[in-house]
């Protein structure tokens, strides 16, 4: 059977002529073919750049998506050598900082020191360092399986302001939170104002929330004899004090409590209460700095600060905190940080009066400087 080819009429051509200059028939070959397209320059933009998103959605580079082969090999093989050299460097990197040194987290024995390194800190550091040791034989005891008492943490700091009381805390928690006897080791610091309310059952309140944001860690109490000292007949002091009481007992596995002051006044305080007085076994005594460790202070201070001292400077400190500390209401290392930034002051003023400033100028203080 012969069939011959039948040249399509022009009718025919007419009406394929009519449909594909028609806008509509236009319009749905772009969004038939839109989405190839996409696919496309997706795919060859991955290959350049690695991944991006559309819709939300990653979409892998080419050589690890499902549209691998859409670029044309040539191609491919020149990109994927900027892709290896791009994926080695990455790798480089991370293992550079897997390899990085990890900080080492500190042990008590550096707390220790670094309290020992302060300046007039010697004898508070050698009274820390015996109950540090005795908790610590206690913990390997327990490790052992001897039995262990209960041991109560509570203590009273004994010294006049400025003697590193709310320093010692500090290091005093975090060596507790390091032998794991709490979990935290934190310190909140409070005083009258914040344990006491203004009207009946505000200060238990009061008192409960301190306590809440101690536990786990220390809870410091500093001037703990203003507490009862008043002197009204509406004074709601005790109610902070059988507060604390209660508490220190109910969480004596998550509490330390410290309360700190001068040793007279403590030792009053805690006569009037004797609810209160038993349950601190423990102190550390604060001896006011002698005029040689305000000298020391003062140094490091200033080393602190980055300023050096001429060596004329030296012998003329140690008059002026002799003089100072026999005063009342001495600050110890209060009174020489204050003086410290009243010398920086004059140090500035004699500073800004020179025509020409060396390096030396700026950061070395002179006797004239003192005051």
């Amino acid at each position: 059977m012969n069939y011959q080819q039948r040249e399509p009429k022009n009718e025919e051509k007419s009406i394929f002529k009519t449909i594909w200059n028609h806008p509509l028939y236009r319009l749905y070959l772009i969004i038939c073919f839109m989405p190839l397209s996409m696919i496309y320059v997706i795919a060859y933009r991955n290959k350049l750049f690695g991944p991006t998103r559309i819709f939300g959605i990653e979409v892998e580079p080419v050589g690890q998506s499902k549209y691998e082969g859409l670029i044309p090999e040539r191609k491919t093989q020149v990109v994927s050598a900027s892709v290896k050299s791009e994926a080695n460097l990455t790798r480089k990197t991370q293992q550079k900082r897997k390899t990085k040194p990890t900080r080492k987290m500190p042990t008590y024995q550096d707390k220790l020191a670094e309290l020992r390194a302060m300046p007039g800190m010697g004898s508070v550091a050698t009274q820390l360092e015996d109950l540090v040791d005795f908790l610590e034989v206690q913990k390997r005891r327990e490790r052992a399986g001897f039995k262990v008492r209960g041991i109560s943490l509570h203590t009273i700091f004994k010294g006049p302001p400025g003697t590193g009381k709310t320093t010692v805390a500090r290091i005093y928690g975090e060596v507790l939170g390091i032998l794991g006897i709490l979990k935290s080791g934190h310190v909140v610091e409070v005083s009258r104002p914040e344990l006491i309310g203004r009207y009946v059952g505000e200060t238990s309140e009061k008192t409960s929330e301190v306590i809440d944001d101690a536990l786990d860690g220390v809870l410091f109490i500093d001037e703990a004899y203003s507490l009862t000292r008043s002197g009204s007949d509406g004074d709601f002091g005790p109610e902070a004090v059988d507060c604390l009481i209660k508490r220190m007992e109910d969480e004596r596995d998550r509490l330390v409590v410290i309360i700190a002051g001068y040793a007279k006044d403590i030792d009053k305080f805690l006569q009037t209460n004797e609810g209160m007085k038993s349950r601190f076994s423990r102190e550390l005594v604060f001896e006011p700095y002698d005029a040689e460790a305000l000298v020391e202070i003062f140094r490091y201070i200033a080393s602190e600060a980055e300023y050096t001292l001429h060596p004329d400077v030296i012998p003329r400190l140690a008059p002026i905190f002799d003089r100072e500390r026999r005063q009342t209401g001495f600050g110890n290392a209060r009174f020489a940080r204050t003086y410290f930034e009243k010398v920086v002051q004059n140090h500035a003023k004699r500073i800004a009066k020179l025509v020409k400033v060396k390096d030396l100028d700026l950061e070395q203080i002179l006797v004239e400087d003192l005051g």
